[in-house]
Order: structure tokens, then C-alpha cells, then sequence
């Protein structure tokens, strides 16, 4: 009988082999499960951290551009507007008159009046002067002076009471400035 316990714990022992082998098999594919997903979650985590400083870097160079084209295009409209209003000049001379007229609006109690044109300028002015001279009292001095270094469309107006320089492209520089901090 002894072959036969033998036999029986022999068994007894390959059956618990078996068990302890099958539970070290399960035990191992769920560490194998594990460690895959961790290292999965750690390739993602990876991934998206990657991801989001490319993301990080794109947005600042949109940024970067988005500021370089709005000063590009601030630029190019306000040299348009500069070249529409050049052109304005020469082509409808009389558009100088209602900014001296508006600056004229300023002047209070004008005695004393010098209107100082750019000389391409002068042989519209002297046409309206006496249109002019009907907006102030009777006993305004008013005279038309000359200067070449101001731009085409720009005046300067003095009286004793002070100056008013009234200039078409300064309204581009001060829209400018304000698109520009719109932009900002």
C-alpha cells in the first residue's frame, strides 16, 4: 500500500502544483494587464503632455502673427487713407476749405487773421477768400501767406489770440493709435 499513498500524495502534490501554478498564471496576467496599462497610460500621459506644449508653442506664435499682421494692416490702412486724401487734395482743392472753415470755428473775436497755405493751395484760396472774409466781422484783417514746408491740405491760422494748425493726415495718426491699442 505504500505505492499506492505514494501514488495518492503524488497526485495530492501535482494537483497543488497545478492550482499554485495556474494562481502564479493569473496572478501574472493580471500584473502583465497592469503594468501594460500603466505603461499605456504613461505612453498617453506622455503623448498629451507633448501635445500640449506643441499646443502651447502654436498658440504663441499665432499670437505672435495675429499682432504682426494687425500692425501690418494698420500700417496699409492708414497709408491708404494718407493716398486717398493726397489725392482728394489734388483732385478737389476745395476740400481745404471746410477744414479752415472748421478751424475757424475756434478763433474767437479775430481782429487779426493770417491763413498760411502750402503754394499749391493759394490759387484755390485766393477764389474763395471773399467767401471767407464774409464769415468774420467787417474789421477783420485777413491775409493769405504762403509756406512751402507744409504739406499740400495742411493750414496754419494765427491770430492774436493764438494758432490753429489744422493738418488732414493728423486724424490718420490718432486712429492709428487707437487701432493699435485695440490690437493690443
Amino acid at each position: 500500500m505504500s505505492d499506492l499513498n505514494t501514488f495518492k500524495q503524488s497526485r495530492e502534490i501535482l494537483r497543488a502544483a497545478k492550482l499554485k501554478a495556474q494562481k502564479i498564471v493569473e496572478r501574472s496576467v493580471k500584473n502583465a494587464s497592469s503594468i501594460r496599462k500603466e505603461y499605456q497610460n504613461k505612453g498617453f500621459s506622455e503623448g498629451l503632455e507633448k501635445f500640449l506644449v506643441l499646443l502651447a508653442e502654436f498658440e504663441k506664435r499665432k499670437d505672435n502673427l495675429e499682432l504682426k499682421y494687425k500692425k501690418e494692416l494698420t500700417l496699409l490702412a492708414t497709408n491708404i487713407a494718407k493716398e486717398v486724401i493726397a489725392e482728394e487734395l489734388k483732385t478737389s482743392p476745395e476740400s481745404i476749405y471746410s477744414r479752415v472753415e472748421r478751424a475757424f470755428r475756434y478763433i474767437k473775436s479775430p481782429r487779426k487773421i493770417r491763413l498760411i497755405v502750402n503754394p499749391e493751395m493759394l490759387p484755390y484760396l485766393k477764389k474763395i477768400k471773399d467767401m471767407v472774409v464774409k464769415s468774420f466781422p467787417e474789421d477783420t484783417s485777413f491775409s493769405i501767406l504762403v509756406n512751402e514746408d507744409l504739406k499740400r491740405g495742411s493750414a496754419i491760422i494765427e491770430t492774436p489770440n493764438g494758432t490753429v494748425i489744422t493738418e488732414p493726415f493728423s486724424h490718420l495718426e490718432s486712429i492709428k493709435t487707437h487701432i493699435s491699442k485695440l490690437n493690443s
